[in-house]
């Protein structure tokens, strides 16, 4: 095996809502609405406009953050001789040239570089369901890998829509079997 796994420092992802949140966005907003109103009703409508607040705030720099960690893991994929010319969300990059995959995880800050041989199979897998005009959906579409690597066997990753993942799909499989 040739799975190379590269450790990269960069960005920490944005914390989640945390109880200090909670406390000084919803709680204190709410309470302090409550108690000059008197009134139950406009305490919650505090409470629930804080959190709306804080919850976008975090959920944008989370995903800024994701992005900029993304940027700097793509460098140091370039530093360290791979050229991702494809890249699926902040979820995994290929070099059609050296026909090499990178799966990216930003939650641990690190890469496993696969060469094609070390990838057993890509398909695309989705469910099924009737709409009521009859037509059949294909939601929760997923690319899905098979590795050689005994601790990381499968990755497997979301996508948008059914023609996005036979997209990548046929993608995948021009570099692994060109």
């Amino acid at each position: 095996m040739q799975i190379t796994k590269v450790q990269f420092t960069t960005t920490p992802l944005s914390k989640p809502i945390g109880p200090l949140d909670v406390l000084l966005f919803v709680l204190l907003p709410g309470l302090a609405a409550w108690l000059l109103a008197e009134d139950s009703f406009t305490g919650f409508v505090f409470g629930a406009g804080g959190f709306a607040i804080i919850a976008l705030v975090k959920t944008v720099a989370r995903y800024r953050s994701a992005k900029l960690s993304f940027a700097r893991a793509k460098v140091h994929l370039k530093d360290n001789g791979f050229n991702p010319d494809l890249e699926f969300g902040h979820m995994f990059a290929m070099d059609s040239a050296s026909k090499k995959i990178a799966f990216m995880s930003l939650a641990s800050m690190e890469y496993e570089i696969y060469p094609a041989r070390e990838i057993l199979s890509c398909e695309h897998q989705w469910t099924s369901t009737p709409s009521s005009n009859g037509q059949i959906l294909k939601k929760q579409n997923y690319l899905v890998f098979n590795t050689t690597n005994p601790h990381s066997p499968l990755y497997k990753f979301r996508t948008f829509d059914h023609a996005t993942g036979e997209l990548w799909l046929a993608r995948v499989k021009a570099v692994i079997n060109s």
